[in-house]
C-alpha cells in the first residue's frame, strides 16, 4: 500500500513543479498515507491541489490492494475447487 501510494503521489506532485523543500517535506510525511500533512507555507490552491493528490494517491493504494485481494481470493477459491473431491462426503444425505 505504501509504494503504490508513494509511487503515485511523487509522480502527481511532479506536475505541480514544487519547490524542492516542500517537495521534500510531504514525501517525509508519505509514511502516513492519508493523513500525510500538507506544508503550511503554500499559496491556498497549491495547498488544496496537494491535499487532493494525497487524497487520490490514498484511493490508488486502497485500489491495488483490494485487486490483490480480489486475486487471491479468486486463486484460493479455484484451488479448492480443483483440489477437494466432488464425493468428499460434505454433502448432506437424505
Amino acid at each position: 500500500m505504501v509504494s503504490a501510494f508513494s509511487s503515485r503521489l511523487n509522480h502527481t506532485l511532479l506536475n505541480l513543479s514544487l519547490p524542492g523543500p516542500v517537495l521534500q517535506q510531504v514525501q517525509t510525511d508519505e509514511i502516513k498515507l492519508a493523513g500525510a500533512q500538507v506544508p503550511d507555507n503554500l499559496d491556498a490552491g497549491t495547498r488544496a491541489a496537494v491535499k487532493e493528490l494525497i487524497g487520490e494517491a490514498f484511493i490508488f493504494g486502497f485500489r491495488i490492494v483490494i485487486f490483490i485481494c480480489a486475486g487471491l481470493s479468486l486463486a484460493s477459491a479455484a484451488i479448492a475447487w480443483l483440489t477437494i473431491p466432488m464425493d468428499s462426503g460434505l454433502a448432506t444425505q437424505t
